[in-house]
């Protein structure tokens, strides 16, 4: 187009937008702030600002430098400033539910002791308020607004929404749970509604936000610019994608301010878009200046030949080096590259470099990121301008600052104490940065394959449907040891062919005694037989045990599973509804040749292991099915009672834990810690599976010898031939009283009669 073409006034306006260009790419913080209307920590701006025109870029940062953990409720003012529910006064002037000035005309003194609760929503903000504290809220299903307070909405919580300032959408209740009593107050203000806005806004709290801002910055700032986020999972990778979403449609809490500057430039392709495309291979948005943003899975295969301006690697701790060697290929050629006519090339201005940015909290010392974070550091320090790194720990969270000046904690000094006491090792590397040593000397599995086959899903305690099937393996235990059961959904997927996921660790522990001492023998039946019934889906109407594909127990002398376990569960019992269920048995183990014609109704769904003669072979399979990508483990759990996936249609979803599912995934968290400390050492032709010297004693391995016994039926269930043993006749002779239940057993139904 030349430049006769042209208007005046058009002319004036492409040069004022071009103007703003060049400035906002000298300055993209304050493009940020100024037309986006988003307010950075002091560390956010350090990061953007001299990862901006880097090459190569690596921001590790603590978990804990996320979320926003208020220590008292805090209150804009009308001006500007902020002030504590503590510190108002009659007279302060804030601002209302239109965002316009009120003024408060009394303010109660402090309470003590009223019955407090905390109330969830839906984008995961909390706050604390008193039984009698009064909402202003939407009705959903009447379509109208009421005003009630706490202690009304307690049952029925889910059924109303809080407005949020200046916009049409709402934040929906997604908890109300009593906690301990807090000082509160109540104020008064002077508009026909009496009703006040609370909470922080603008303020960036988060390592995934601030990576959605800077796609955002880049793809309005800089033409044609392609970023491609990847995360360990589908999951990981949307969820930096539906942060711009969210600020760009100000859905988020701390965001209402934002400008509409990037949702004016979305490409929005006909009729009822909005410019996010939800597809579910690939999340998309386009601007119009040619810029785009896609998220790629982890799946290695199909994300080959692509080009980008920038590649971001979220939570990229846990991702394998096959995956970042495949990613960082997207960007090899040069940005200054350039082809046709009569260009010089050396007068064309520098183009901005195409973009590697690595993301993550600390990891293991085994890990590509960690390797890459040593890398890019000494490359910054010897002087090399392509480099940059950032290491922000949990003191940036404990004291931040918001233009130079003191800003207000975002977690509580009193969390983090609590996280170091708990599990020091994990604190310190998720708060304070520190990359754990992972390995050691023939460590089979580490944490980081563990991480890439762990699934974002809830543990399942029961066969929900009635058509899952299961194996549990049970590492039974009287005294010393802990008594473990592992239970695993065994799926037969077309591609992979079978597979295994791990749902649920049980440790047979009394939890009514003080040292939590194993429960006694029988006392592990019955729970057991209960979890039998559960997983079998015999409340669906299930046949003795159809859905239980095998039963695999540790047959060691320490754990009394022969002439001990196994003779309480060999003959028909009753469950607590009074139908009678057949027992189980292993018809090919030498020690029940007697048992199977005594126990003609039992099922032989049980495999007695020798832990002796096959302890080798079962922690070889443990390494090997793990790796091959065909075991799965729930997600870590992180003391939340949810968590929350997003679907192929951008939407979240959120999954609540209840007492128990909490508690399975704390125990697969103990069973992922034990697989990553077992080693295999190597003497000549001798080959011994064991903890090393530092762990021996200390950290029991009952959990994983448990899921090495459902890897161990798993490796031959894949190869075709899962313990199909002859089994042998029998001199009947030999046995002189057959109907006779086995001794363990008569004492046991003895005490029981007594």
């Amino acid at each position: 187009m030349v430049n006769r073409e042209l208007s005046q006034r058009k002319k004036e306006l492409y040069y004022k937008y071009s103007r703003v260009l060049q400035w906002g790419r000298a300055h993209p913080v304050e493009f940020a702030s100024r037309f986006f209307g988003i307010e950075l920590l002091d560390s956010q701006k350090f990061a953007i600002y001299n990862s901006w025109t880097k090459d190569f870029i690596l921001w590790l940062e603590g978990r804990a430098s996320g979320k926003a953990l208020a220590l008292d409720t805090e209150i804009p003012m009308f001006d500007g400033s902020w002030k504590t529910m503590k510190e108002l006064n009659v007279g302060d002037e804030i601002i209302d539910a239109d965002g316009k000035m009120t003024k408060i005309t009394y303010t109660s003194p402090i309470f003590e002791g009223h019955d407090c609760y905390k109330l969830t929503f839906s984008d995961g903000s909390t706050v604390v308020a008193d039984a009698d504290h009064l909402w202003y809220l939407d009705d959903i299903y009447n379509n109208y607004n009421v005003i009630k307070a706490t202690k009304d909405i307690l049952n029925d919580y889910s059924f109303y929404a809080v407005p949020k300032l200046n916009t049409s959408n709402v934040l929906y209740i997604y908890n109300i749970k009593q906690v301990q009593s807090v000082q509160t107050k109540c104020i008064s203000v002077d508009n026909k509604r009496e009703l006040y806005v609370f909470g922080r806004e603008y303020i960036v709290t988060h390592n995934t936000t601030k990576l959605a801002i800077y796609a955002m910055l880049r793809s309005i700032l800089i033409p044609y610019h392609a970023t491609y986020i990847i995360g360990n999972s589908g999951d990981q990778s949307k969820e930096a994608f539906l942060k711009i979403e969210k600020i760009v449609k100000k859905e988020l809490e701390s965001f209402l301010g934002t400008s509409d500057i990037f949702w004016d430039e979305l490409k929005k392709n006909g009729p009822g878009s909005d410019g996010f495309t939800h597809n579910p291979a690939s999340f998309r948005l386009e601007v119009f200046n040619g810029s785009n943003v896609n998220t790629l899975n982890s799946d290695i295969i199909n994300i080959k030949g692509r080009r980008a301006s920038a590649v971001m690697f979220d939570e990229s701790g846990w991702l394998s080096n096959e995956m970042f060697i495949q990613c960082e290929q997207f960007v090899n050629q040069s940005s200054d590259f350039r082809l046709g006519g009569n260009v010089d090339v050396s007068l064309e201005p520098k183009s901005f470099p195409r973009q590697l940015i690595y993301t993550s909290s600390a990891s293991d010392t085994e890990s590509g990121f960690y390797s890459k974070f040593k890398q890019f550091t000494q490359r910054m320090l010897m002087g090399d301008d392509r480099y940059f790194a950032c290491n922000f720990t949990v003191d940036m969270a404990l004291h931040p600052t918001f233009n130079g000046k003191p800003y207000a904690p975002l977690i509580e000094q009193d969390k983090v104490d609590q996280s170091m006491a708990s599990d020091k090792e994990r604190a310190e590397r998720e708060l304070y940065n520190k990359f754990t040593s992972g390995s050691y000397e023939g460590q089979i599995l580490t944490r980081r394959e563990i991480m890439q086959h762990t699934e974002r899903r809830k543990p399942l305690l029961t066969n929900d449907t009635g058509l899952r099937k299961f194996v549990c393996a049970w590492d039974s235990a009287r005294i010393n040891d802990n008594s473990a059961i592992v239970w695993a959904e065994f799926i037969l997927d077309e591609e992979k062919g079978w597979t295994a996921h791990i749902h649920n660790v049980v440790t047979m522990v009394d939890i009514n005694s003080k040292q939590k001492i194993q429960m006694r023998i029988p006392e592990q039946v019955e729970r057991f037989k209960s979890l039998l019934l559960e997983y079998n889906g015999t409340n669906h109407g299930k046949m003795d045990y159809e859905n239980i594909m095998a039963i695999m127990c540790d047959s060691g002398s320490g754990g009394q599973m022969v002439g001990g376990i196994a003779d309480y569960i060999v003959e028909d019992w009753l469950s607590k509804d009074g139908k009678t269920h057949r027992g189980i048995i292993d018809s090919q183990h030498k020690a029940n040749q007697a048992a199977r014609y005594s126990f003609p109704n039992a099922i032989d769904i049980m495999k007695l292991i020798d832990p002796r003669g096959n302890r080798n072979e079962i922690f070889d399979s443990l390494e090997k099915m793990v790796k091959l990508g065909v075991v799965t483990f729930p997600i870590d759990f992180d003391g939340k009672d949810y968590f929350i996936n997003i679907d192929d249609n951008g939407n979240e979803v959120r999954y609540d834990l209840n007492d128990e599912e909490q508690l399975a995934l704390v125990q697969c968290d103990m069973l992922k810690t034990e697989i990553t400390t077992m080693c295999k050492y190597v003497n000549g032709g001798s080959i011994r599976y064991e903890y090393p010297p530092d762990k021996r004693n200390k950290v029991r391995d009952d959990r994983a010898f448990a899921c090495g016994l459902i890897t161990y039926y798993l490796q031959r269930l894949r190869s075709g031939h899962a313990f199909e043993k002859k089994i042998e006749p029998i001199d009947m002779r030999q046995y002189t009283s057959l109907a006779t239940k086995p001794a363990l057993l008569n004492r046991y139904n003895t005490h029981r009669r007594r």
